[in-house]
């Protein structure tokens, strides 16, 4: 009980701005390792022995293992940013959600967000280095010229299967993304809550830009509806890039539909400055004294509730002592 009511504790200034520049410092990182993973080959486009060759010329390269030397570091270097981000993203959040039916989109969130950094800073990491500082050429007889090594194959192999890992992270990813832009809809719904009104509707006057303020229920319901309609969008996006259909073009597994998921990034990037802004601004000031009063309200009707069982307590022992007194005198 007492490390949820720890994790239910508005997050300070420090925090916020530490996991709003951890998201924006972790996203450049995985821009740079993803320029130069993709940098010099693409093992979709093998389909003949020749090409198993050059790939593997390619990928055992001095310079293309420097490549991926760098972008391992990078990865590296972003898994410890990733987890403070998701840290400072679940205090935040469970301090405005606490106790109500969002919780269950925050779980959602987190876990999905573990798994992510999981595969991606660990299990990708391994194949690349797996598959570029490996020595593959351990034939030492080639019964014709032509011939192509078993190993050259198994490096392929391992390529291949990392290209598709890295494909199956979209849904890892699109489960973060979709939780983070359900979260704020439970402020609405709460807002229509008796027992949650009073802190939502304080919440969306605080994080409301001004322009938003100005504007009637018709156009903020306008606006609501772009952003479901965004969300679908999003949804869709993940999908192309998860199951690529076409034989050839622009949605085809050797097509440019995997930079589409160029969208999270810089949704994240905007996740970042956000978290950012909050710290650095009156809003947090104003957030803090939101929930403050909640919680102290809720000190106070425990302490009120602790003053009346002690009464009750202290008026049952001197009934008790005074029934005591009496059959003393009685028996005397």
């Amino acid at each position: 009980e007492n490390s949820l009511n720890r994790m239910a504790a508005f997050p300070s200034r420090c925090e916020l701005k530490c996991a709003g520049v951890a998201m924006l410092i972790s996203q450049i990182l995985f821009a740079i390792a993803w320029a130069m993973h993709a940098i010099d080959y693409d093992a979709y486009d093998v389909d003949n022995e020749e090409e198993v060759i050059e790939l593997h010329n390619i990928l055992s390269s001095e310079e293309h293992r420097n490549e991926i030397r760098i972008a391992v570091s990078c990865i590296w270097l972003a898994f410890p940013l990733m987890i403070i981000s998701l840290y400072g993203i679940k205090k935040f959040t469970l301090a405005i959600f606490d106790g109500s039916s969002a919780e269950m989109a925050i779980y959602v969130l987190e876990k999905s967000y573990i798994v992510f950094i999981t595969v991606s800073t660990i299990l990708l990491p391994a194949l690349s280095l797996v598959g570029t500082a490996y020595e593959w050429s351990f034939h030492e007889y080639t019964p014709e010229p032509d011939f192509v090594p078993t190993g050259y194959y198994i490096q392929f192999y391992v390529m291949t299967f990392e290209l598709e890992l890295l494909d199956c992270l979209a849904v890892a990813d699109a489960t973060f993304m979709v939780s983070m832009f359900i979260l704020p809809r439970f402020i609405l719904l709460g807002s229509q809550s008796s027992s949650k009104s009073h802190k939502f509707v304080k919440f969306r006057r605080v994080m409301e830009p001004r322009f938003c303020q100005k504007l009637g229920n018709m156009t903020k319901c306008c606006y609501e509806i772009i952003g479901i309609c965004f969300m679908t969008v999003l949804l869709i996006i993940f999908g192309i890039v998860l199951f690529e259909f076409a034989e050839s073009g622009f949605f085809s597994i050797n097509g440019q539909a995997k930079f589409l998921v160029a969208w999270s990034f810089i949704l994240k990037l905007l996740i970042g400055i956000r978290l950012i802004n909050i710290g650095m601004s009156q809003k947090w000031e104003k957030l803090r004294k939101i929930f403050t009063e909640n919680e102290d309200e809720n000190d106070g009707n425990k302490n009120i509730l602790s003053d009346q069982q002690n009464l009750n307590a202290n008026y049952k022992m001197d009934t008790l002592q005074n029934s005591n007194d009496n059959v003393d005198d009685a028996e005397l």
